[in-house]
Formats: C-alpha cells, sequence, structure tokens
C-alpha cells in the first residue's frame, strides 16, 4: 500500500510502505557481504540480525551455493572482500584453518589459499561439507571470521 501526499494540481508522491527503515538499510550495507545475491528480505533481516548478535570486525561475508561449489570442490570469496579483509592472512595457505558450523558440535578444518586471481579459496579440504550434506543448491552460507591472536577463524552458519 502506498500513502499519497501532495498539493493539488495532481502532483502526487508515493511513500513506500515496507521499505527498510535507516538502521536496517545500515545494517544491511555493513553485514551482507557484496551483497551478489538475490535473496529476500526475510533472509537478509535473519542475516543482519546475526551480524549485530556478533558484531564482527570483518563484515559477514554471506555467499548462495552454486553448483560449482558442490561439484568442483572450491569455494572462492568475491576479490573486493578478499582484498579488503582476507588476504593480509594469506602471505601463505592456511592449511589448518578451523571452521566451525553453528548449532554443531561438528569443526573441519580447511585450507585457505589465495589464488591466482588473489581470491581467498577454501580448496581441496572444501569437499568435507560438500560429502557431509550440510548444504544443498541455492543454500545461503553465512561466514563469520574473527581474529584471535592475528589468527583467522571463521564460524559457519548455513540458511536454508
Amino acid at each position: 500500500m502506498a500513502a499519497r501526499s501532495g498539493m493539488g494540481g495532481g502532483h502526487q508522491r508515493q511513500a513506500q510502505i515496507g521499505q527498510p527503515s535507516g538502521a536496517r538499510r545500515w545494517l544491511r550495507r555493513r553485514f551482507i557481504g557484496d551483497g551478489s545475491t538475490g535473496m529476500g528480505l526475510n533472509m537478509q533481516y535473519k542475516i543482519a540480525h546475526i551480524a549485530v548478535s556478533n558484531l564482527p570486525t570483518i563484515p559477514l561475508y554471506v555467499y548462495e551455493i552454486q553448483m560449482t561449489n558442490l561439484t568442483k570442490g572450491k569455494m572462492a570469496f568475491s576479490l573486493p572482500f578478499s582484498k579488503q579483509y582476507i588476504n593480509n592472512h594469506l602471505s601463505t595457505p592456511i592449511d589448518d584453518l578451523l571452521v566451525t558450523l553453528v548449532g554443531s558440535a561438528e569443526s573441519f578444518e580447511m585450507r585457505l589459499k589465495k589464488s591466482k586471481d588473489k581470491r581467498a579459496t577454501f580448496t581441496t579440504r572444501w569437499n568435507k561439507l560438500v560429502q557431509a550434506n550440510l548444504f544443498e543448491l541455492g543454500d545461503v552460507c553465512v561466514f563469520l571470521f574473527t581474529e584471535v591472536d592475528d589468527d583467522l577463524c571463521i564460524t559457519l552458519e548455513v540458511l536454508n
């Protein structure tokens, strides 16, 4: 529904009902990765809630699972995100990066390296997550990065 306002002469301006408030827009810009997913508003609010609950120094990275992630055995972060937040941790590949799953006692040791195109990429051990059937095509992964004594740690939440 739209609310009308205006003064005579047929000039009307429509205010959109249901548009995000300034605070919600800020949350979405600050905590929802590079915006490359086509997820709905409800999913974006869930992600913003996760972010506000954790207040990360590195923004959350939100990624929608593609077929190549399920078949090629790797997952790459966007180039801008990699350059700004992750690559400074990757002078050499991290062979034992612990990825902890939200809502589970299970963790996976992953390999994170800088690819030839400078994107931070989970490589050979990404298969372990795929083989554990943790997600399907179209699921949304929320990566929460933390730094402990200059070491990178990742918590993964899968939303479906």
